[in-house]
């Protein structure tokens, strides 16, 4: 597991994730690191639950697209917005992790 203390980027964005054989559940993307990445949902999801995410945002006017597998590792209730979810990334591919280096500078 990662650290989530790295430098982190907020972002706006549509996530899409599966939760092992589970229906697909949609997000909202909060912001992102090396490590992983938080997304708002309208339910909580339980922690330790390996899952794939589809992200897709808008930046510099280019549509970006990546897809990671990742873990979940918490679970927040902000207020009436539903919960903050935040993943660590499993291993990333070399055109994944350039997509998310590009993101973070």
């Amino acid at each position: 597991m990662q650290p989530r203390a790295a430098a982190r980027k907020m972002i706006r964005g549509r996530a899409r994730i599966s939760i092992e054989e589970g229906p697909a559940i949609f997000g909202k993307l909060v912001d992102i690191s090396q490590f992983g990445i938080c997304i708002l949902f309208e339910n909580i999801i339980a922690s330790q639950k390996m899952c794939v995410i589809d992200a897709e945002l808008m930046q510099g006017g280019k549509r970006i697209t990546f897809t990671v597998h990742a873990i979940s590792i918490y679970s927040i209730l902000v207020s009436d917005q539903g919960f903050r979810v935040g993943f660590n990334f499993g291993p990333l591919d070399s055109t994944t992790e350039k997509i998310i280096h590009d993101l973070m500078t």
